[in-house]
């Protein structure tokens, strides 16, 4: 009797012996995934937060959003290292890496592009000096100090080609292939001056006393103002 007995015991022993040892295990790396990641995704130049930025757990299935002040929380991780993939809309998309248990506070920035215009700088070096009595005419410094106290109208009347235009006793405008007005520009510095359009009763407001140089520019030449100045400029 003595040898069946020993064979049942060791039948009754064996099958829970393993669910013993192997159910501490199961739970302790059930409690120890129970950290949580927080961080915020701003925008590199202005310094905002970006709402509904991805973040995507590399090697995982774990995907969040960012809210309106651009935080994010990544739930039920253990310990260890992971790679975070972070994306918006018209940004570069970035990776990161992330610890846990997280030690810090972490901002993430993003490149945004949205209201990023690329710079186009234009050079032009080049002066119409040939044929300089068709294209274009020029008062120097000497030509003004004559001149002083005459009005713009006046002082280019001893350009050719150009006349005055008075319907006032201040009242002058210039006059460049009988055109006046509008079809005849005036550019101060780069800057084009308006005030010519407003009525037959106004006329420039520029005080040549301030100018070192006036120019009369006419023909095909006048296209690089703008074109829609058939007189002249």
């Amino acid at each position: 009797m003595l040898p069946l007995v020993i064979k049942i015991i060791r039948g009754l022993i064996n099958p829970i012996s393993p669910l013993f040892f192997l159910s501490p295990i199961l739970f302790f790396g059930q409690d120890n995934c129970l950290y949580s990641y927080e961080a915020q995704v701003f925008d590199l130049h202005e310094n905002t937060p970006l709402v509904n930025a991805r973040v995507a757990l590399l090697g995982s299935t774990k995907i969040t959003s960012t809210t309106e002040k651009g935080f994010f929380r990544l739930r039920s991780l253990c310990p260890g290292t992971y790679s975070v993939l972070v994306s918006h809309p018209l940004c570069d998309s970035q990776e990161y890496n992330i610890q846990i248990p997280q030690k810090k506070a972490q901002i993430f920035k993003l490149e945004h592009h949205v209201n990023e215009l690329a710079e186009v700088v234009l050079e032009d070096n080049t002066r119409y000096k040939t044929k300089r009595n068709v294209i274009e005419s020029e008062l120097d410094e000497k030509a003004l100090q004559r001149n002083q106290g005459a009005d713009l109208a006046t002082l280019l009347s001893e350009v050719s080609g150009v006349s005055t235009l008075k319907t006032g006793t201040s009242l002058s405008k210039p006059i460049i292939h009988g055109m006046s007005g509008s079809r005849v520009g005036i550019v101060i510095d780069g800057f084009r001056l308006q005030d010519q359009e407003w009525g037959a009763d106004h006329a420039p407001t520029l005080d040549v006393n301030t100018a070192d140089r006036i120019g009369v520019v006419k023909g095909a030449a006048v296209l690089r103002y703008g074109g829609d100045t058939p007189g002249g400029i």
